[in-house]
Parts: structure tokens; sequence; C-alpha cells
């Protein structure tokens, strides 16, 4: 590794490590959200399978993508 990589990459790690518990704890709090989601869309009249399939592919973008795919 070039000394310029190695100081870039200590940077990523650095950086990498600084935020990495804050995004492990969001991680609960998106799983409640997307069962309660999923729970809601059941409820509202669609399938297991359809619901699961909405949720798989809007993921926390649920509503937010204009209806295009990801």
């Amino acid at each position: 590794m070039k000394p310029h990589e190695e100081v870039e990459y200590q940077l990523a790690k650095k950086q990498i490590e600084r935020v990495l518990p804050a995004m492990l704890g969001t991680y609960p709090g998106v799983a409640k959200l997307m069962m309660q989601y999923y729970k809601n869309l059941v409820k509202e009249g669609f399938s297991d399978k359809q619901a699961l399939y909405i949720v798989t592919h809007q993921g926390v973008y649920a509503g937010m993508n204009n209806g295009e795919e990801k």
C-alpha cells in the first residue's frame, strides 16, 4: 500500500469506527418501523406475500421513491 493510500485508509477506518455505534443503535427502531409497516399493509388488505414484497422492495424508503424501483 502506498503511503497516501495508507493515510486514506486510516482516515476512513476512523470515520467508520466513530459512526458505527450510532448506526447500530438505529437498527432496532428501523426494524420496529418495518414490522409495523408490514402489519399495516396486511391490515389494509394486502396478502402476507404482497406485504412482504412491498416492504422488502421499498425498505426504509417506503413511499419516497416516486414509484421507481431501486
